[in-house]
């Protein structure tokens, strides 16, 4: 085990998060959408749906703990660990998007290791992940842990971690900063783990990675030995996510400019329809999927970004991008602190109406999940 563990001022000592489920949705949301979905992939739609039953209800006069619900903590051990990974994941992703300013996630082994585009049928698996807010300034190597056993469970993972997360040199001078995030749901509550691991010399192996771009220089160490194409690769990537996530991926394919495998065209949704979902921090574009359930329950889930960066994205504006979400987080930040029904710390909100109950949460990555409830009338 790697020694002399640094800590993060942000959480030394320990602190308290609000945060609601709906959130940790949205996060395994955006996380888990690859470059173009198609059904070979579990797509982002079903990875939020799968857990929507998974937590436990505060009720409107309490906030209770995040737990998991009964229901969740039964089920057969293979999906109890893929709910663990997943939950870990969006915990992550969560804590790197408000409290490290890096809401933009990329799998480690797309930006260090595949040529651009090659990954189009990646889906990402890899506990590994690339956290930035501008992939020119701060970046941050994420290994990210979860389970729902104990909390040695959670110290062996941290443990293990310290030895397998990678690092990231740059040809600049500038370095990724290495994290490992542990998330453990215990029975009553859930704690999560951070830490800063000391980073590994390297052993000047120097193997160069298909692509060109990067190069092997420890046994968990890489070089970038080119800036600008590791730069304009990872830009590609997340432009083509984020338009996915909102049902746009015919417009990632028209950036493509080449012939798909046939496993991922034929399920491509060449004519989606695109809905306009408002509200107070704006116009968010996206599609909407409706799930109607035998106990008469109907559940409705929007997926969508906001149609400023929407657009910037398919024109290839990458600098308009950045203007519009500093002008969007200045308001998600002015509605945040004004708000009644606003957490302090959460950017979601909720309301009810026509018997339903509709959840949002909105990040600041100008992505937005919705989930409506609706209570079906009973037959009389």
């Amino acid at each position: 085990m790697k020694r002399n563990l640094s800590t993060l001022t942000q959480f030394d000592p320990e602190r308290y998060i609000a945060i609601k489920p709906i959130e940790l949705l949205h996060r395994i949301g955006v996380i888990t959408t690859p470059a173009i979905p198609n059904l070979a992939d579990i797509s982002s739609t079903w990875a939020v749906i799968r857990y929507i039953w998974a937590f436990e209800v505060s009720t409107a006069t309490s906030i209770e703990p995040l737990r998991l619900s009964s229901e969740a903590r039964n089920i057969d051990f293979h999906q109890k660990g893929l709910l663990s990974d997943e939950i870990g994941v969006g915990m992550a992703a969560y804590v790197m998007a408000n409290y490290m300013n890096a809401p933009n996630a990329i799998d480690v082994e797309i930006a260090l290791r595949t040529p651009a585009w090659m990954a189009i049928q990646h889906y990402a698996t890899s506990p590994d992940y690339l956290f930035y807010d501008d992939i020119n300034g701060d970046v941050f190597i994420v290994e990210c842990k979860g389970n729902q056993t104990s909390r040695n469970s959670t110290y062996e993972q941290l443990r293990r971690g310290t030895e397998q997360v990678p690092s990231i040199k740059f040809s600049s001078g500038r370095q990724a900063t290495s994290i490992i995030i542990g998330t453990c749901m215990l029975p009553n509550n859930t704690e999560v783990y951070i830490i800063d691991p000391p980073g590994e010399k390297g052993d000047g192996s120097g193997f160069l990675e298909p692509g060109g771009k990067t190069k092997k220089i420890g046994s968990t160490t890489w070089e970038v030995i080119d800036d600008e194409k590791f730069v304009r690769d990872i830009n590609s990537f997340d432009r083509a996510k984020k338009l996915s996530y909102a049902g746009a991926e015919a417009e990632v394919i028209k950036q493509l400019n080449m012939e798909l495998p046939k496993n991922v065209s034929r399920f491509v949704n060449y004519d989606p329809l695109i809905e306009i979902e408002e509200n107070e921090l704006g116009d968010f574009q996206g599609v909407r999927y409706s799930l109607p359930t035998a106990d008469g329950v109907g559940v409705e889930v929007f997926k969508g970004l906001l149609r400023e960066v929407a657009n910037s994205f398919i024109e290839k504006e990458d600098y308009k991008v950045n203007e519009h979400l500093v002008d969007f987080r200045r308001k998600l930040q002015i509605e945040k602190s004004h708000k009644q029904n606003l957490n302090l710390e959460s950017n979601t909100f909720s309301m009810e109406k026509d018997n339903s109950t509709v959840i949002n949460s909105i990040g600041t990555d100008g992505t937005i999940l919705q989930v409506k409830v609706v209570q079906q009338k009973t037959r009389g």
